[in-house]
Parts: C-alpha cells; structure tokens; sequence
C-alpha cells in the first residue's frame, strides 16, 4: 500500500469531495473547482513521488532526449525504503551505493525539489564531491523548475548555490530554499538548519569526518 492510499483520506478537502462532490466542495469552501482539483493533486505530489514524478518532473537520460521521470527498479527500491521509514514516522536515513548511473541522485534531487516546490518555510541542502557534480545536480535542479508545468512558487533568488522560492499558500510563511554547495567548502552548510541532505559521492570528500561532524546535525 502506498503512502497516498494510506493517508488520501486524512486530507480534509478529500473527504469533503467524497461526501458531497467537487462543485458541492468548492461551494462550501468558498474557492474554485480548479482550486479544489489542484489541492487534491497537491495532497498526491506530497505522498506520492512516483506520480508526481511521472506527472511533473523532466530529465535528460543518456540518450539525450527530454522526457518524464518514470522511476526504474532501483529508483523504487530507493522510494520503498524512503516511505517505509515515513510510514514508520522514523527520520529518513539512507544510504546509497553509488553503481553508476542507476539514477540515486536524480531521483533524490526530484524528491528534494517537490518538498521545497510544493511547502512554504522548507529548506534542502545538497552537498556535492566536486565543482563538476554540484553543476550537474544544480542543472537538474533548475530543468525541473524550468520544466515544472504546474502552479510554482515564485523563484525569488536565483544564484550558483541558492533558490529561494516565494509560495503563496501562506502569506505568514517563510520561504523555501535550496542549497547546493561542493565538499571543498570545509564549513559547507554548518550555520544552515535543513529538512533535507543530500551528501553526494562521499567517498571522494577529502575531509569528510569533518564535513560531516558539521552537516548530519543540521537535519533535526
């Protein structure tokens, strides 16, 4: 059983749709149709990685051609494992070894990006072995909010190691934010709390105790 198919019915605007239909719903809570369709999409994205992957998520495989992210073995070995300890309200703690190009990392960075893209006040950290691969996971990233053909948040800042995302949802919310930074970086991430890490090819960090010691605190 999925996450969405255990927890659809904890989402208040569900069982309202369910009880009395979507017009009847979107009467009731004063918004639209769309709006309540949309809400229900939201709830899904939130549970349901592979959907919301395949429904919004865009990649550049090996055959250089654009196209939806639709999850391989491996990369729903890596959901499973993720729901599991969610399911379990555990911390989610994984660690992945890195056979090439078996996707760990796009479909980790496409799950990181639909926390911050569909959350206010969430914050992700990436941390990557080399200037080369923070590029790349940083191009990943910025192709899924380029490509993302859904209601976004605002992109407010822009650099080579920060997004800050303005969401609306909320407007006492904070904002949401990504960081990608490189191993080289000593101190990377140690004045940053995060909801999200993301420690890339740790075995080619060349001071990676000490890294470290600094970044697992960081995830509460």
């Amino acid at each position: 059983m999925t996450l969405w198919e255990r927890q659809k019915y904890d989402n208040k605007i569900i069982r309202l749709v369910v009880k009395v239909g979507i017009p009847q719903a979107a009467d009731e809570l004063g918004i639209t149709t769309d709006e309540v369709v949309y809400q229900i999409e939201r709830a899904r994205y939130l549970v349901d990685f592979e959907y919301f992957a395949e429904e919004r998520l865009w990649i550049e495989p090996m055959t250089g051609s654009i196209c939806p992210l639709k999850l391989n073995t491996a990369q729903r070995k890596l959901l499973v494992a993720r729901d599991r300890q969610i399911v379990a309200k555990k911390p989610v703690r994984i660690r992945m070894l890195k056979a090439r190009q078996w996707g760990g990392s796009t479909e980790t960075q496409g799950w990181i990006f639909g926390d911050v893209i569909l959350q206010p006040s969430r914050r992700a950290m990436t941390i990557a072995h080399s200037i080369e691969s923070a590029t790349h996971l940083r191009d990943m990233s910025e192709r899924y909010y380029t490509r993302y053909d859904e209601r976004k948040p605002k992109l407010k800042i822009s650099t080579d190691k920060t997004w800050k995302f303005l969401h609306t949802i909320d407007k006492k919310s904070a904002p949401s934010l990504m960081r990608i930074d490189t191993a080289d970086n000593v101190g990377a991430g140690h004045s940053f709390t995060s909801n999200s890490l993301h420690a890339s090819e740790i075995q080619l960090w060349k001071h990676a105790d000490t890294i470290l010691r600094g970044l697992l605190p960081m995830v509460p």
